[in-house]
């Protein structure tokens, strides 16, 4: 008989306990949509009351989403997507047994970045691929010979077959001040005032030469 009355009071004080604790939850529901008004599937939204994380949830093909049961109080709601900018709404109110609609729009997060380009990566009007040697680099080099300063230009290439360009068919050709030279000529390099090496794409003045092109400029030339 004890027992029995035991039980009894048990199950009434679960009963209560149950039914005050259904009755001080709400939920939140709604639809996540992008700003053509189409659903966002998997979007994650986030409950959160003093920047802690009370429940969670994504949606569903619809963009359909659903959160409870939220005890009664009043909380913080992130949505968050792939692509798209978040957005956070606070001092949202869920009310005890009472359902809290929120729909959401969320708008795109992948922003243009602007980059300044000074110089152009691919200039198209210019084929030609060459290196410079003003007069200030040519009387640094150590090895004073022509020579010497061809060894050390990016993409010339020396041995016992002759100079030329990397990739070419043939020896380079030289010009000094203007006029084509029959082989390397023989200058002292404290008489070059500037020096170019043309690798590739080879302007059409200068004619047939398939191993590169080297235009001197003398001092006395200048």
């Amino acid at each position: 008989m004890i027992r029995c009355i035991y039980f009894i009071l048990f199950a009434v004080c679960l009963f209560q306990t149950n039914a005050f604790s259904q009755g001080n939850t709400g939920e939140l529901t709604g639809v996540v949509k992008d700003a053509s008004g189409n659903p966002v599937p998997f979007a994650n939204v986030v409950i959160l009351s003093s920047e802690r994380i009370v429940a969670g949830t994504t949606t569903d093909f619809e963009g359909y989403y659903a959160l409870k049961p939220i005890n009664a109080g009043t909380y913080t709601v992130k949505v968050s997507a792939v692509g798209y900018s978040a957005q956070e709404f606070t001092g949202l109110v869920i009310s005890a047994s009472q359902t809290k609609m929120l729909d959401v729009q969320l708008g795109a997060g992948i922003e243009l970045m602007s980059i300044v380009v000074t110089e152009p990566l691919i200039r198209i009007d210019q084929t030609m691929r060459s290196q410079e040697w003003d007069l200030e680099t040519i009387s640094h080099n150590p090895g004073g010979t022509l020579l010497s300063l061809l060894s050390v230009t990016p993409g010339v290439i020396s041995n016992d077959r002759g100079t030329s360009a990397i990739g070419s068919r043939g020896d380079l050709v030289y010009f000094v001040d203007g006029v084509r030279q029959l082989g390397r000529p023989q200058l002292p390099l404290r008489s070059v005032g500037s020096m170019q090496v043309i690798l590739g794409g080879l302007p059409a003045d200068i004619g047939d030469a398939t191993g590169g092109v080297v235009i001197i400029n003398t001092l006395s030339g200048l």
